[in-house]
């Protein structure tokens, strides 16, 4: 979203600036990049290169950019070196004069410069290869096989289907010679799936092309303004099992109403944010940005309206500022979360939201406070201590109006929350006050690594979620060769922890165990990690090490609750119930706000057929989520035992009041004792359907 912000303020400057050309269609003005290719002894002068500078905007106003590639590009768009006014355009080469100065330039850093193209170019996957100077060579490697200037001239959907038969011709021409290569190897997934990498280029159809073209439109990534052997691109996308950009080019229509819909949001006016984010899903049904503010918009709406009936309602409160919280209104978030600790909700939880938002709000010495008495109470909680640090950073700065120190010391902050962006912006504060500190430019360069390796940890998660595993888990791998290679030992945890945690999700438990060991090896103090392998032993239904390994967390952090519910849940699980009932006594001694153990405890009551306790303690679960259909059915449930235990002391073959009896069981997932009542059922109605159904 920034790089288009950017874009519209320059372009604007530019079409201000420049009297409006004659063409014979509409235009548009258009961003594209060149690579820097030279720089004058004084360095006043850039010499940057395209393939083609047909319709530059001369005079136009232009910005330098990272480089962050070696052999291909790798463009950090929101990080701006400095920037230039065209000054000649020649057909190879194009000079700029140096203005502003950020940071070094070197050459093979990047040129954002503007021009402007026919609008029908900008609508064809062919022309956007071509505007971002994207280079196909032909087999020799030494002629490109179309190029924008062709395009240009002849801006038709003739010459578009011109072009797409040259790169068919090109691959069938080669497909023997493309054969020799793969010695043999066969296509695995995809549309030419089971076929030999020949066969394969010799059945290359226009639509297969176009989907090549599709998604080299919409993921130009590292093809930016280098020149490309064509036929050895096409095979590496075709025996990668032809992936499309499907979903990022819809995610690009649906974006500016998204961006609506946020704008929206920022003003209160949540039901037209609504028909915004209908929008956009109308456009990309599956774009998660826009369910999940749908979402959290729904939640506002809801809360809200319960607060109207009943204003006391502290959970509600809560929640409310929660989510008020998660979209950035601060104003409406702190008023809510205030009212649920003056209504008794005095959580350690709200004490830090409301410390963040001092924050967000520029009321440092305020944050200051709330912070320290919380550090006071958790010396070990290294995320309140950030804050604390943070906080006294900013408000350093507000003092002395700016030092270095204090600007570092809030790009740490940012870097440590993964805000690389701003961590970015606050080093190169730093830098412009001490300028020859090169411990600032070590910080600047590490945190361009560690915002790449977030990149690939970005694309492995959606590997992983699509069910390529393998190729996840390459991603993963060099993410961590990345952080390994700045030294970011928290950045391998948090890689390894997302590895194991979508590992667990998919049942794949070994793994999991495998990758969770390897985090508590990097930290032993990782509490998170024991009482995953916990859970993945549970899962394995191997109760003994899951009691083992939940143990063992619960050493680490003796006063979290969650420890102690799972140990009561695995006791549960392994059918020792009274053992279970300990520790999740523990867990709501620990934190009355969490639902799980009084649920739980609920689970073990209904086991020993203590139907009272049980019923105590689902309700407490419900006080805390008024939501919680699961209480509120087992509640149900023990309703419907209770009545039926009293028809059957009476009618002990009553039919009915057994099916009823023994569903309710069921539905409890006390199937032992279901099973047994409902064989009696059988015995006294063996075409009992129903009954039959459960067994």
């Amino acid at each position: 979203m920034k790089r288009r912000v950017i874009l519209l303020s320059i372009m604007l400057c530019a079409s201000l600036c420049i009297a409006p050309a004659v063409v014979a269609q509409e235009t548009e003005v258009v961003q594209i990049a060149g690579r820097v290719t030279s720089i004058s002894e004084d360095g006043s002068t850039v010499v940057v290169n395209r393939g083609s500078n047909d319709n530059l905007i001369a005079d136009s106003l232009c910005y330098f950019l990272p480089n962050r590639g070696i052999e291909s590009a790798d463009i950090n768009w929101d990080i701006q070196l400095g920037t230039g006014t065209i000054k000649a355009i020649e057909p190879e080469s194009i000079f700029i004069e140096k203005e502003a100065v950020y940071d070094t330039l070197k050459v093979g850093d990047y040129c954002g410069l503007y021009a402007s193209l026919p609008t029908f170019i900008l609508q064809t996957n062919v022309g956007n290869i071509m505007h971002w100077d994207i280079v196909f060579l032909d087999y020799e490697k030494r002629l490109p096989l179309f190029e924008l200037k062709d395009l240009i001239q002849n801006p038709t959907q003739a010459k578009v289907d011109s072009i797409i038969d040259i790169l068919i011709d090109e691959l069938h021409k080669h497909a023997d010679t493309v054969e020799v290569w793969s010695s043999g190897k066969i296509i695995k997934g995809g549309m030419f799936d089971g076929l030999g990498w020949g066969e394969a280029f010799k059945k290359t159809k226009k639509e297969h092309v176009e989907l090549y073209l599709q998604y080299v439109h919409y993921l130009p990534g590292r093809l930016i303004n280098y020149y490309w052997w064509f036929i050895e691109t096409y095979a590496t996308w075709m025996i990668n099992e032809m992936p499309t950009a499907e979903s990022e080019k819809k995610t690009d229509l649906a974006l500016p109403h998204a961006q609506k819909g946020d704008d929206l949001v920022d003003e209160g006016k949540f039901q037209e944010a609504i028909e915004a984010y209908k929008e956009a899903l109308s456009i990309y049904p599956d774009y998660l940005y826009a369910i999940d503010m749908l979402e959290t918009i729904g939640n506002v709406i809801k809360y809200r309206n319960i607060l109207q009936q009943d204003p006391n309602d502290v959970t509600t409160q809560f929640e409310l500022a929660w989510e008020h919280y998660n979209l950035g209104r601060y104003d409406d978030a702190l008023e809510h979360f205030t009212e649920a600790k003056e209504l008794g909700y005095d959580s350690i939880s709200i004490k830090k939201y409301i410390g963040y938002i001092l924050v967000f709000q520029g009321m440092y010495s305020e944050a200051i406070k709330i912070f320290t008495e919380l550090h006071a109470m958790d010396k070990q909680d290294k995320n309140i201590q950030k804050w604390l640090t943070y906080s006294k950073a900013r408000e350093k700065q507000d003092a002395k109006k700016g030092s270095a120190d204090a600007y570092l010391m809030t790009g740490n902050v940012k870097y440590e929350e993964e805000n690389w962006d701003d961590a970015i912006d606050e080093y190169k504060k730093a830098l412009s006050i001490e300028p020859e500190n090169a411990e600032i430019r070590k910080r600047i360069k590490r945190t361009v690594i560690r915002e790449k390796a977030h990149q690939e940890q970005i694309w492995a998660v959606q590997n992983w979620d699509r069910g390529e595993f393998e190729r996840a888990k390459e991603r993963w791998k060099d993410a961590i060769g990345m952080c390994d290679g700045i030294g970011d030992s928290v950045c391998i945890k948090t890689i390894l922890s997302e590895m194991a945690d979508g590992m667990y999700d998919m049942g794949f438990y070994d793994d999991a165990i495998d990758v969770y060991k390897q985090v508590i090896e990097i930290a032993p103090g990782e509490y998170d990690a024991y009482i995953s392998i916990s859970n993945c032993y549970k899962g394995k239904k191997e109760y003994e090490n899951a009691i083992l390994w939940v143990k063992r967390g619960i050493k680490v952090n003796p006063t979290d609750a969650w420890g102690h519910n799972i140990l009561g849940l695995i006791y549960l699980k392994a059918g020792e119930f009274n053992k279970g009932i300990k520790p999740l006594n523990k867990a709501v001694e620990l934190d009355s706000a969490y639902k799980y153990p009084h649920y739980n405890l609920g689970q073990i009551y209904i086991r020993k057929e203590n139907y009272d306790e049980a019923d105590y303690h689902l309700r407490k679960a419900i006080e805390i989520d008024k939501d919680y259909w699961d209480a509120r059915h087992d509640i149900q449930n023990i309703m419907c035992v209770g009545e039926e235990k009293i028809k059957l002391k009476d009618h002990p073959n009553d039919v009915t009041a057994l099916l009823r009896y023994g569903r309710a069981l069921w539905h409890m997932d006390d199937y032992e004792r279901s099973i047994e009542v409902l064989k009696r059922l059988i015995a006294l109605k063996p075409d009992d359907v129903i009954a039959l159904s459960y067994l």
